[in-house]
C-alpha cells in the first residue's frame, strides 16, 4: 500500500495543482512567529505563523489583525477557535492541520476572502457548514477527521475546485458534492458502499480518488465526467465496470487494483487517451488479460 500511495501522490501532482488556487506571498511581506510581537503592529501584519507552539487556545486578540492574509496554526493543541476569528475579513489562507478542532464558530462564515482552508488531522465529526458561506473558497482540505455525513447544502460552494475528504467515516456521498468547478476530489479511505451519482454539472472534474472504500458497483453516470483524467477505484469490492466507462474520452490513468473483477467491458477500447491501467489483485484469466491488451494497444496494462 505504501507503493500505491507514492504512485498516487505522483499522479496527483500532475493533475492537482490549479494555478488559480495558488496564493503567492507578496514581496516584502514579513512573516511573524511571535504573537506578542505581531500584536504591537497588528495593522501591518500580513503573515502570522504560530505553528508548533503547543497552543491550547487562540487569543481573542487575533481579531486585531484586520489585514492578515495568512494564518498558520498547524500542529498545536487547539480544540476550538474564538469568535474573533470572524474579524479577519482579508484572510486568504488558514492552516489548522494537526490540532484537536471539533467544530468551527458561527463567525467563521464571515471569512469571505478565504481561498484555502486546511483542517486535516482534527476531530471534526460533522462537515463544517460554516464554510458554505465562503464564496471565495477554492480549496478545502478535510482529510483524517471523523466526518460521517455531508449535507446537500454543499451545493452552495460554487467556486470550490479542490476537495479532500480522505480517511473519514463517510458511508455515502450526495450527488450535490460534485460541483461545477471541482477539478480534484479525494474520497479515499472511507466506508462508501454505494457509488456516488455524477451529475452533468461535474464535467470539470479531472481527478477522482475513491481508493479503499466498499464499493460493489460503479454508477453508469460516470459517463458525465467528460474531462476526467485520473480515476482511482482500487481496494474496493467491484465485480464489474459499467459500459459507460467508454465515454471518458479524456481518461489517461485508471487504477482498478484490488477488486473482484473478472472482465472489463468492450467499451474500454474507446479510451484512446488511456496510457496506464492498473489491474493487479483481480481475477482475470489469461484469455481476458490478452483481450484487454488488444482493446488498449496504446496503454501500459499491469496485472
Amino acid at each position: 500500500m505504501k507503493n500505491f500511495r507514492t504512485l498516487y501522490l505522483v499522479i496527483a501532482a500532475i493533475t492537482y495543482l490549479n494555478p488559480s488556487s495558488i496564493v503567492y506571498a507578496q514581496p516584502g511581506d514579513k512573516e511573524y512567529f511571535s504573537f506578542s510581537e505581531a500584536l504591537t503592529n497588528s495593522a501591518e501584519v500580513y503573515r502570522l505563523n504560530l505553528r508548533k507552539n503547543s497552543l491550547k487556545e487562540l487569543p481573542q486578540q487575533i481579531g486585531a489583525f484586520t489585514n492578515l492574509r495568512y494564518l498558520m496554526l498547524m500542529q498545536n493543541n487547539l480544540v476550538s477557535l474564538p469568535n474573533e476569528i470572524g474579524s479577519l475579513a482579508k484572510l486568504s489562507e488558514l492552516n489548522l492541520r494537526k490540532n484537536k478542532i471539533q467544530f468551527l464558530p458561527s463567525q467563521f462564515s464571515a471569512l469571505t476572502s478565504l481561498r484555502t482552508l486546511y483542517l486535516e488531522n482534527n476531530v471534526l465529526v460533522e462537515f463544517p457548514t460554516e464554510v458554505f458561506a465562503l464564496d471565495s473558497l477554492s480549496a478545502l482540505h478535510l482529510g483524517t477527521n471523523r466526518i460521517s455525513h455531508i449535507s446537500k447544502s454543499i451545493k452552495k460552494m460554487k467556486n470550490l475546485g479542490v476537495l479532500e475528504l480522505m480517511n473519514n467515516e463517510l458511508t455515502s456521498i450526495p450527488k450535490q458534492l460534485f460541483l461545477p468547478n471541482l477539478t480534484y476530489v479525494d474520497l479515499s479511505g472511507n466506508q462508501i458502499s454505494k457509488s456516488p451519482r455524477f451529475g452533468s454539472s461535474a464535467d470539470s472534474l479531472s481527478t477522482l480518488n475513491l481508493h479503499s472504500n466498499k464499493l460493489r458497483s460503479l454508477s453508469t453516470s460516470i459517463k458525465n465526467l467528460s474531462h476526467l483524467k485520473v480515476l482511482t477505484l482500487s481496494q474496493n469490492q467491484l465485480t464489474k465496470i459499467p459500459k459507460s466507462i467508454g465515454k471518458l474520452k479524456n481518461l489517461e490513468i485508471m487504477i482498478l487494483s484490488g477488486n473482484n473483477l473478472t472482465k472489463l467491458p468492450e467499451e474500454i477500447k474507446n479510451l484512446k487517451k488511456l496510457s496506464l491501467l492498473y489491474l493487479q489483485g483481480n481475477s482475470f484469466t489469461k484469455e481476458e488479460m490478452a483481450r484487454i491488451r488488444v482493446l488498449l494497444p496504446q496503454a501500459t496494462v499491469l496485472f
